[in-house]
């Protein structure tokens, strides 16, 4: 990776394949699946800015130099590749043919961005800075809170949609960004580390607004998740609100972590 990704502000992109090791254990010839899913996702982001970080087991990482005034088109596009690659996916005629279950595999994407420091130099201040790159027999590594922030919450993030890091949300309600009324507040769970273990809001991008879309969006046998089937129930009884950005704020000072959002994004 170019030596530009070795400090400042980065995106961060997850794609990972849902469904993986059941595909595994299903089909002799789930390796071949898998190499189709990696070369459609690659092909449609290669026009994109994102630059590959690596291959971590099933998900696919990219980075691209952070840029504020860009941050909602990212998401859109970031979303947009992603529902786009699967949709060539379902749709191949030799996959369909090998796989008649298909349909069942799906990928979802997790978004986060992170301040970075160059941790073999020295001279870099660690002040504002929420992760450190690391590099290691030629290739650059990264580690820190934001990015065990992103993998902790692409855990929870629904098939076929894409989680927004609270750093993102927190730039985005800042710019009081249009984009806000397509991101929903998923609910709240504890990950591990983070926050000190406190509730930490799951974001999710939605790409239509209608309620019946929102609720047809997410696939029958995730209703079975009650992480999802209470958002669900929200939607359908009108009882979902959008977390605004008092209320944000105000968690992130409760947290404890305002001051350092203030000062890293």
């Amino acid at each position: 990776m170019e030596e530009e990704f070795k400090k400042g502000k980065f995106l961060f992109l997850s794609y990972d394949i849902v469904n993986s090791t059941l595909y595994k254990y299903r089909h002799l010839k789930w390796a071949s699946l898998y190499k189709k899913i990696f070369e459609t996702l690659h092909n449609e982001i290669k026009s994109s800015g994102f630059k590959k970080w690596k291959i971590n087991g099933d998900e696919l990482l990219y980075i691209k130099e952070y840029i504020e005034c860009n941050l909602s088109d990212d998401i859109k596009k970031a979303d947009c590749i992603m529902t786009t690659a699967l949709r060539k996916i379902h749709e191949d005629n030799e996959l369909r043919r090998d796989f008649n279950d298909i349909k069942q595999i799906s990928l979802k994407s997790t978004m986060w961005i992170a301040n970075i420091k160059d941790i073999n130099n020295s001279d870099n201040d660690e002040k504002g800075t929420s992760d450190v790159s690391i590099e290691w027999n030629d290739k650059i590594d990264y580690f820190g809170k934001e990015t065990d922030t992103g993998f902790r919450i692409s855990t929870l993030v629904p098939r076929s949609k894409t989680g927004i890091s609270a750093a993102i949300m927190y730039v985005l309600f800042h710019k009081d960004d249009e984009i806000l009324k397509n991101i929903k507040l998923l609910g709240y769970s504890s990950l591990k580390g983070i926050w000190n273990n406190k509730k930490y809001p799951i974001f999710i991008y939605i790409r239509e607004l209608k309620k019946n879309k929102i609720v047809r969006s997410f696939h029958y046998d995730e209703k079975d998740n009650e992480f999802i089937s209470q958002f669900i129930k929200k939607m359908e009884e009108g009882k979902y609100k959008d977390l605004d950005k008092e209320d944000f704020i105000e968690m992130l000072d409760y947290i404890g972590v305002k001051e350092s959002y203030q000062s890293e994004f």
